[in-house]
């Protein structure tokens, strides 16, 4: 990226999302940081890592820590609720799956399938975040572009754009509750998942 501030930057084609005019960094940057979002906020962490994809640099655009960590919570403390909804299935499939194996290898026989029963958990559900930490900032890059195509069309003044884009964008900390709670429940009733 160049000397520019972030709300000079543009890019004319976004990879994957239709575009009818160029998205800038100020709209990404307002949508990432959300309500928190200033003019003079410097460059946030996702604008730094959208800017490979955007810039067709990269496929990816790197790691999410944060993603991989926190798994469904993540998801849902960035509003990314249909992509939370996914994970959770996933976790849930994980979680089918290991029920099953636990009852076809009787562990009364052989007291070594409850340790075999937990590694695989563990290994299928780190599989499921680690694919999660890869795709996330892609993931939430395509959320943002599709969010900023929907309220140009339908917000024309600039200042109420930016202020809606803010407040669809951001984060969410009763969502993040809600993610935890979602994942207490579902844990709760099923032992063989270990998140």
């Amino acid at each position: 990226m160049s000397e520019e501030s972030p709300s000079a930057t543009s890019w004319p084609s976004v990879p994957g999302v239709a575009s009818q005019t160029p998205v800038t960094a100020e709209e990404l940057n307002a949508f990432a940081v959300g309500k928190g979002y200033t003019d003079e906020a410097k460059e946030n962490y996702y604008l730094s890592h959208w800017t490979h994809i955007l810039d067709g640099a990269s496929r990816f655009s790197s790691f999410n820590w944060a993603a991989a960590l926190f798994g469904l919570s993540w998801c849902f403390w960035r509003k990314l609720y249909l992509v939370g909804a996914a994970v959770l299935a996933a976790y849930l499939l994980v979680s089918f799956f290991l029920a099953h194996l636990f009852r076809a290898i009787n562990p009364a026989q052989d007291p070594r399938a409850v340790l075999l029963v937990t590694d695989v958990a563990w290994a299928g559900l780190l599989v499921v975040q680690i694919a999660l930490g890869v795709a996330a900032n892609r993931l939430y890059l395509r959320r943002a572009l599709a969010t900023i195509n929907k309220l140009r069309e339908t917000v024309p003044d600039r200042s109420a754009y930016l202020e809606r884009l803010r407040k669809k964008g951001g984060t969410s900390f009763l969502a993040f509750l809600v993610g935890v709670m979602i994942l207490a429940a579902a844990y709760s009733r099923n032992p063989f998942a270990i998140p």
